[in-house]
């Protein structure tokens, strides 16, 4: 009978491996003039309301301190280091045949808005005030978009966990079914139930995939919403040390805002 329960997992184990592939997709690039690389002035331009969910095809770029998960299946974008580490290029692998991930869309935009340099951003502008508050209003936004992606995932975990419960209890019972039509020696019903637990362990796995990714999505979002929430925080506190151009020599926090000077 063993043998019968090793046959089965070898097969869900073909029939998950089978199923990846892709194909090739052209790339396109979107192109914003600024005069340094991950300039601040594409927060600026974005400030007015002009973040669209688009997907930016770019060899290698920054996309901002702790992005290290899986967004979608075969996807994973790999962070070298924290808050340090903005100024590392993090190079993305994904399948050709996955879709861009919205999630992966938003993600991008707001790790953009999360290595504004705010002391260079100020210098190069006109209006040091009117700079600075285009830059809180940008930020406050992405806050907020992720924190309404963070409540939107965990409601989709929350669904996938209980299609996983229910499914597991639809395996269990068709386990149960079988052991106790094999000791019976009743396999005129033990083969069919063997071919519906098949499918239904292989459903099973499709949905445990699912929730993991989830899970992956939901605890960078965390991650990245607490970064942007300190910045917000520590740019407010200090607004007007920085629209004047000063810095401080004691003041936690404040390493990230490029303000702060060790004695």
């Amino acid at each position: 009978m063993k043998s019968i329960f090793t046959l089965t997992a070898l097969s869900i184990s073909l029939l998950a491996l089978v199923s990846c592939g892709g194909s090739d997709k052209s790339d396109t690039t979107s192109e914003i003039e600024t005069t340094s690389a991950r300039s601040a002035v594409i927060a600026t331009i974005r400030a007015g309301g002009e973040i669209q969910k688009r997907a930016v095809a770019r060899k290698s770029f920054s996309l901002g301190p702790y992005i290290s998960i899986y967004l979608s299946q075969n996807q994973m974008i790999r962070a070298l280091s924290a808050l340090n580490g903005i100024d590392d290029q993090i190079r993305l692998a994904r399948s050709d045949s996955q879709e861009t991930d919205e999630t992966y869309v938003l993600l991008e935009d707001y790790g953009t808005v999360l290595q504004v340099n705010i002391v260079d951003t100020l210098n190069r502008s006109v209006r040091r005030d009117e700079a600075m508050e285009k830059y809180l209003e940008t930020l406050r936004r992405m806050n907020a978009r992720m924190d309404q992606k963070k409540n939107e995932l965990e409601q989709k975990r929350d669904v996938v966990e209980d299609s996983r419960r229910e499914q597991k209890r639809k395996v269990s019972d068709v386990e149960r079914i079988i052991r106790n039509a094999l000791k019976d020696k009743d396999y005129a019903q033990a083969g069919p139930k063997q071919e519906e637990l098949t499918k239904l362990a292989e459903k099973l796995t499709q949905i445990e995939s699912h929730e993991k990714q989830i899970n992956d999505k939901l605890d960078i979002v965390k991650e990245l919403l607490k970064v942007g929430e300190e910045r917000l925080e520590a740019i407010e506190k200090n607004k007007e040390v920085l629209i004047a151009g000063l810095k401080v020599t004691d003041s936690k926090g404040l390493e990230d805002l490029g303000i702060f000077i060790e004695d």
